[in-house]
């Protein structure tokens, strides 16, 4: 039987007969969804199937489908409201010059509405019955359309998405209750074909794909007057599911116990386990080439998923490793320099005097003077010090012995320095090793902890986009530090990445979302898309030096992942060594930053690296916000800064805090605020300068000067701090925050 069927759709592959067949089967589907009927005879069914059929493109064949169903159970309410609705849908169409799915949902309920007042209003009963259907109705019509724009557009599909698997379950149970009144020998044939789709779903799916199959489509089927095809057909999706490892024939032996189950349970006739009988054979009759189709959509997502979920797994354990071997590596270096080799020191003292033998050489008191070398050494040391010798007071050569002497202690003090210098500088090493490595181990755990990759989104973007008939292949959807993130792989580029496949993105993702990127190729293009922003920021910085150089940097630039960053630090002193100190900490942050670490462990990372730097006493201060522009966040740390004005609605807040600068100690957390900002907000950085000459009228002046452009208002500040002799480099950042430009994507 299974290779006559094979035969058969071999032949239907001619396009003459395909296309008979195709219609053949578009009316006889739509024939079943318009007998469909709840109780007190309301039939919604029709109109949504129809209106459905209107949008999707299979209008002749389908609404004959429809009208014939209705002729069938002799349903004239229904047909006045179908007639209505398609009239209406027709018309509009006309009006506007194409069909838009509101304008047919406006149809739908006004044809029910026109079989509500024809039909349904002889009792208040009736009346509320037939606004249900009407409800009902535009409620399917949503469902119906999802479901056929699913199955024309199967064939260049690579995943559905949980919605659309519903509403294919809906489409069919619905299709099945228009069978609900026909059973031959007294089987039921809706639950032979339910139980046929159930093993379906069970065998590709496993226990819990056949389950829902099965509880969908007999909820469907009760909405006839049939409660017990509900227990019937879940009953059959979790037995046979649970046997699927012993292949086609187990799964119908399962099929057949479920059937056996329920009859003996409910103490009825054998219609129900003839219907299992029935249906078992029905799905050993289908073709493999069909359940390798059906194979392909219900456990694309499965796979789909636990294949992503290794490859992070083995991404997140690589990184993790690797880092983790860095900083193993690093910390070994630092332990082998902390800890050097013992080694044979010379003794701190008097030097050797053999090269001071050529002097005296041809002298007649040579071998008298050099025969006891550790008193000649003791007597010309005591002459090199301007003490009178006692052997030596007649020696023609002291002047010379004494200056070579010199000479050569000085040669020794110098080596011995170096070695000291060697020495200390591998324990300086060692010890800078072991904070990287300190410091890299922290990052590591950070980078492992914090991203985070969101499986059950990146199905469902998948399945909008593939929904959309974009070419998109691959989708990652990653979540660090609360923002959401989404990269688009397409096998080519149809320069639809900020028009369709956006779209899809945001309606997939629930948010407006926005084009961070992408780049495209010959062979594809890849598209990375962020949550939209609401806020802007509008940044200017003005400095004044107070020598050659300032010793202040600033910063106010956004980050990759849609937030802004705003710093100041202010080097110890003036000049050259102070903006290399600064310079250093604010490149470092925003390096860190960049890189996707957090606040506190970019600062802790900054602060230890500069003062493993070991440079004496220099140090330098540092004032940062961090502001998210998606929710407005702002995150805000001071290490012995001065105060910074926030200006908002409700007023002028400085913004001060006691801690310790970077560079002193390896431990000196900063003193961290936290707090929203809205549109119009202002945030004004100063440096010691500003606020040294400014003081108390700091707040004041900085809320009259922000106004306009945000240079413009730090230049009104340096001006002003300028005007009352400041002695120290001066340096004001102004940030202003404005409405965000993303909110239309």
């Amino acid at each position: 039987m299974q290779r006559a069927i094979e035969r058969l759709l071999r032949r239907l592959k001619l396009p003459a007969v395909r296309e008979v067949v195709f219609n053949a089967g578009i009316f006889a589907a739509f024939l079943l969804l318009s007998r469909a009927r709840l109780p007190d005879s309301l039939a919604p069914f029709a109109t949504a199937a129809a209106a459905a059929a209107w949008c999707a493109g299979l209008q002749l064949s389908a609404l004959l489908g429809c009208f014939a169903g209705l002729a069938t159970v002799a349903s004239i309410d229904g047909a006045l409201s179908l007639a209505v609705t398609l009239a209406a849908a027709w018309a509009l169409k006309r009006y506007s010059g194409r069909t838009v799915k509101r304008q047919v949902m406006f149809a739908i309920a006004l044809g029910e509405l026109s079989a509500l007042a024809a039909f349904r209003t002889s009792s208040p009963y009736a009346a509320m019955m037939g606004a249900l259907s009407a409800a009902a109705a535009v409620l399917l019509f949503v469902v119906y359309h999802s479901a056929l724009r699913t199955l024309l557009t199967l064939k260049i599909r690579k995943i559905l998405s949980e919605e659309e698997v519903v509403s294919l379950c809906v489409l069919c149970g619905t299709a099945l209750l228009g069978l609900v009144d026909v059973a031959p020998f007294g089987i039921s044939l809706s639950a032979v074909l339910g139980g046929c789709v159930t093993l379906l779903l069970a065998y590709t799916g496993g226990a819990g794909a056949g389950a829902a199959c099965g509880i969908a489509l007999g909820v469907m089927l009760a909405l006839g007057g049939n409660a017990d095809v509900l227990v019937f057909l879940g009953a059959m999706g979790v037995i046979a599911g649970g046997m699927k490892k012993l292949g086609r024939p187990g799964t119908a032996a399962g099929c057949m116990m479920a059937g056996a189950a329920i009859a003996v349970y409910s103490r009825s006739d054998a219609s129900a386990f003839a219907a299992s009988v029935f249906a078992a054979a029905l799905f050993l009759a289908v073709p493999n080439a069909v359940l390798s189709q059906i194979s392909r959509f219900v456990n694309a997502s499965l796979r789909r998923e636990r294949s992503r979920q290794e490859y992070l797994f083995r991404l997140r354990e690589l990184l993790k490793t690797r880092l983790t071997e860095f900083s193993s590596a690093f910390a070994e270096m630092g332990e082998l320099f902390a800890k050097p080799l013992p080694r044979k020191k010379a003794a701190a003292g008097a030097a050797d005097i053999k090269p001071l033998a050529p002097i005296c050489k041809g002298c007649a008191a040579q071998r008298r003077c050099w025969s006891d070398e550790a008193r000649l050494t003791l007597e010309l040391y005591s002459a090199m010090n301007g003490e009178p010798p006692f052997r030596l007071s007649r020696c023609p050569r002291l002047e010379g012995l004494c200056s070579a002497l010199r000479a050569l202690d000085d040669a020794q003090k110098r080596v011995q320095a170096a070695e000291e210098r060697a020495e200390r500088s591998a324990l300086l090493s060692g010890k800078q090793l072991v904070g990287v490595a300190s410091v890299v181990d922290t990052l590591a755990k950070r980078i492992v902890s914090e991203v985070r990759f969101d499986d059950r989104l990146e199905s469902g973007v998948l399945a909008r986009l593939s929904a959309a008939l974009t070419p998109a292949e691959d989708v990652v959807a990653q979540r660090a530090g609360g923002r959401l993130m989404v990269t688009v792989s397409c096998t080519r580029c149809t320069n639809q990445c900020e028009s369709r496949m956006l779209r899809a993105v945001s309606e997939a993702c629930g948010m407006k979302m926005r084009v961070a990127g992408k780049r495209c190729t010959g062979d594809g293009c890849v598209a990375v898309y962020e949550e939209a922003r609401t806020l802007e920021i509008h940044a200017g910085i003005a400095k004044k030096a107070h020598g050659e150089v300032s010793g202040d940097t600033a910063l106010a630039t956004g980050l990759p992942d849609g937030r802004y960053i705003i710093a100041l630090s202010d080097g110890m002193g003036t000049g050259k060594k102070a903006a290399r100190e600064s310079g250093d900490a604010v490149a470092l942050l925003e390096k860190l930053l960049r890189a996707g670490v957090d606040l506190l462990s970019t600062l802790s990372a900054v602060n230890r690296l500069l003062a493993l730097r070991s440079e004496g006493d220099m140090f330098t201060t540092l004032d940062c916000c961090l502001v998210d522009l998606v929710s407005g966040r702002c995150e805000c740390a001071k290490q012995s800064a001065a105060p910074t004005v926030w200006i908002s609605a409700s007023g002028v807040t400085l913004l001060s805090g006691d801690s310790l600068p970077l560079g002193i100690l390896e431990e000196a957390p900063p003193e961290r605020q936290s707090f929203t900002l809205k549109e119009g907000d202002w945030l004004i950085f100063v440096s010691d300068g500003i606020y040294d000459a400014l003081g108390a009228d700091l707040p004041a002046l900085a809320a009259t000067c922000a106004c306009g452009d945000p240079t413009g208002a730090a230049i009104c500040l340096v001006d002003a701090a300028a005007g009352r002799n400041c002695k120290d480099d001066m340096t004001v950042v102004a940030a202003r925050v404005i409405g965000g430009c993303d909110l239309g994507a």
